[in-house]
């Protein structure tokens, strides 16, 4: 494949044509202005490319951070179950703590009624 997946042939079938309708004098001049025209849009493309390319290492950046700040949670939420797990019985309270202070009477949670400030949280 040749320019613009054009094979040798073509592109002189092109030409010949070309110089039967411009004429050989204008052809030099046809030229030149294809070829303006061809660097012209090869650096607009190049001016948005960077663009894009500038834009995407912005969003890699964030996304870099995200994944960082998750990484960091995920490891705090392990820490914090491996303390959970590793509790000792001596380290546990000794016995259950009172209904005044848990809210939750000891025969364990009963049906939340609409008075109850904290019924949303029981899961009935």
């Amino acid at each position: 494949m040749g320019f613009f997946g054009m094979g040798p042939m073509e592109i002189g079938v092109i030409l010949v044509v070309a110089l039967i309708i411009f004429g050989p004098g204008k052809l030099p001049e046809i030229g030149a202005q294809l070829g303006k025209g061809i660097r012209d849009f090869r650096a607009a493309t190049g001016g948005i490319t960077g663009e894009f390319q500038q834009a995407m290492g912005e969003f890699q950046d964030v996304a870099d951070e995200v994944r960082q700040s998750a990484n960091e949670v995920q490891e705090t939420t392990r820490s914090l179950t491996r303390l959970d797990v590793g509790m000792t019985p001596a380290s546990r309270p000794a016995r259950p703590l009172p209904a005044s202070v848990t809210g939750i009477p000891a025969e364990g949670p009963v049906n939340p009624t609409k008075e109850d400030p904290l019924a949303d949280l029981f899961i009935g």
